[in-house]
């Protein structure tokens, strides 16, 4: 009996199983209803896209030197760490990363900063980035992505301008 029969012939309630669906091609992956990459996630947050798309990497690069006992091109792991926080809370402001809940905005202690630490924690944090990239972009996965876009979807800002349409859709 061939495949096609043997579908052909199988109970209607078993007729949405996954082993009766052809697998996904090579150039085709199989459907997720969480983004799987950060362009996927840049995509699907709309226009918390580019937020998302940093936020993510900076999770990343936090996790990374967090678990980190000699990352190569760094020479001192905790002022490192401090400076990818303070970058990564200043972009998360600069960039429009939606808040997770309805609070009044800080400003990041980046902005306490002088001129020179400024640029000091800067160097620092894109130091960091790069030698997290030339290690393999280590703890960058789904589940990290999808972590993201829980965040942005979850937020207050993306229910307030998303969840109406989705409502109004499914009422029509």
């Amino acid at each position: 009996m061939t495949l096609k029969q043997l579908r052909e012939a199988q109970p209607r309630r078993d007729q949405g199983d996954a082993a009766f669906r052809p697998a996904p091609t090579a150039d085709q992956q199989p459907y997720s209803p969480w983004p799987r990459t950060l362009e996927e996630l840049k995509d699907r947050c709309l226009e918390y896209g580019v937020a998302a798309f940093i936020e993510c990497q900076w999770m990343c690069v936090e996790r990374w030197l967090w678990g980190a006992t000699d990352p190569e091109g760094i020479t001192s792991l905790d002022e490192t760490r401090s400076s990818v926080s303070l970058i990564r809370a200043y972009e998360r402001v600069l960039l429009g990363f939606p808040p997770l809940a309805e609070q009044p905005s800080r400003d990041p202690i980046y902005y306490r900063l002088s001129h020179e630490e400024q640029q000091k924690a800067q160097r620092l944090a894109d130091a960091a980035r790069l030698s997290w990239d030339r290690a393999g972009r280590p703890h960058l996965t789904p589940d990290r992505t999808k972590l993201v876009f829980q965040i942005v979807t979850s937020s207050p800002a993306w229910l307030v301008r998303h969840a109406n349409k989705t409502t109004k859709q499914e009422t029509e």
